[in-house]
Order: C-alpha cells, then sequence, then structure tokens
C-alpha cells in the first residue's frame, strides 16, 4: 500500500501513539506523514491528545490540534482545553477552554466558554442550567467581553409522559435589551417513544403575539417493542 500505520499501547490496552507513513515513491522509503498521542489518568479516561505532521518543507514536526481534558470524582468532564500551534515559536499556545461545574448530585450547573490572549483568560459564554428533580427545567446563556456577563437567551423545557410517549416542550426566549427582559422566540414541540426515538416534532415561531407554525414533522418509520 502507499500508506502505513504504527500504534502502540500501554499495559492497560490504552493506545498511547499513532504513526502514520506514507511511502515515497522516489527514495523507495517510508516516511513519517502524521502522528498522535494519548495520555490517560489512572481511571483510563484520554486527558491529552496531541495531533503533529511532518512538514518535509522544513523537515520538522509541526502541530495540528491539542486537546487536554479533566475529570471529576465521578468521572464528569470538568474542563476540556484546546490549543494552538505557533509556527514562529514550534510551539503549542492556549487557544480556549470549556470549565464545567456540577452539584452534589452530579448535575452540571453551569458550562463557561474561555478564549485566551495576550492578557490571559477571559469569558466569552456562559450556561448556566437548572432543574426539577433529575430533568433539565431551564437554561439560561451569557455572552461575556471579559469584564461583564450579558443574558442572552433563557430556554425552559417541560416534560408530558402519555402512554409511554414522552412530549417535551422546548421555549427559547431571547433578551431585549430595551425592555430588559427576555421575550418568546420559538417553541419545539418533540415526542418520542419510551426508546427515544423520535415520532413528532412541532417548530412555531412567536411573531405579532402569536405563535405562528414554521415546521411540522412526523416520523415514517415504525418500530417494534424493542425500539428497533
Amino acid at each position: 500500500g502507499t500508506s502505513s500505520e504504527e500504534a502502540i499501547y500501554d499495559n492497560n490496552g490504552n493506545m498511547t501513539s499513532k504513526t502514520t507513513s506514507i511511502w515515497n515513491m522516489t527514495t523507495q522509503k517510508w516516511m513519517h506523514s502524521e502522528r498522535e498521542a494519548y495520555r490517560y489518568n489512572a481511571q483510563g479516561r484520554i486527558t491529552s491528545v496531541e495531533h503533529i505532521k511532518w512538514d518535509k518543507k522544513v523537515n520538522k514536526w509541526i502541530g495540528i490540534m491539542h486537546t487536554t481534558t479533566t475529570y471529576g470524582k465521578r468521572g464528569e468532564i470538568t474542563s476540556y482545553q484546546t490549543f494552538e500551534w505557533n509556527n514562529a515559536q514550534n510551539k503549542w499556545e492556549f487557544s480556549n477552554k470549556i470549565v464545567y461545574e456540577y452539584d452534589n448530585q452530579g448535575r452540571k450547573l453551569s458550562e463557561t466558554t474561555q478564549v485566551h490572549d495576550d492578557y490571559g483568560w477571559y469569558g466569552v459564554s456562559r450556561n448556566e442550567y437548572e432543574y426539577s428533580g433529575k430533568q433539565l427545567s431551564s437554561m439560561t446563556n451569557y455572552t461575556g467581553n471579559g469584564k461583564v456577563w450579558t443574558p442572552s437567551e433563557y430556554v425552559t423545557y417541560t416534560y408530558k409522559q402519555s402512554a409511554g410517549d414522552k412530549t417535551t416542550i422546548r421555549v427559547q426566549k431571547k433578551y431585549d435589551k430595551d425592555k430588559d427582559t427576555f421575550v418568546d422566540y420559538m417553541r419545539q414541540t418533540t415526542i418520542t417513544d419510551r426508546h427515544s426515538n423520535q415520532l413528532n416534532q412541532k417548530v412555531e415561531m412567536f411573531s405579532n403575539g402569536k405563535w405562528t407554525l414554521s415546521r411540522h414533522e412526523k416520523s415514517v418509520l415504525k418500530y417494534d417493542g424493542d425500539g428497533n
């Protein structure tokens, strides 16, 4: 073949690296093309992924993608960070990260996206979640500029159960800065069976003081008792 892959695994069976080589027809030799490296924590969860490629013009490895992930005691992701490759300095640099917060029941309370510049990290987007029991009841989104958070969107969720089918009503409201409140924007009603197969979905938009149907989809698929 014209390409070849070589993988290395640790004692736990986790792949720690994969190197792709291509066949050089001129030299009749295999040449490195790309390489991926993986790191894991004690529980076997991936904590770092690094993807680099061989640049034959400068005869060195350069970065394509690098991410790191941290976890909490329950195995939930607490942060996810990405890096960009600086060709001039031949190194990875901070790009952005997402930080997650949870309550003592493991429910996600917030999700904050941050970016990095010459002055450090600052927040650009934040979601805050509320629950009714185990079910998500609302989500509030804010946008940030490094100094203040500004409300952007508010979404509520209500649920109805009937004969095995579940109806989820998602109402999306957008922030009106002139009125300093959230106003109705879109309503999505989704019906799923007990296996979470979607049976019906209706989307309505709010305009001129009333809801107007925008899209209505009904599943043409039929499922057996096991949801297949």
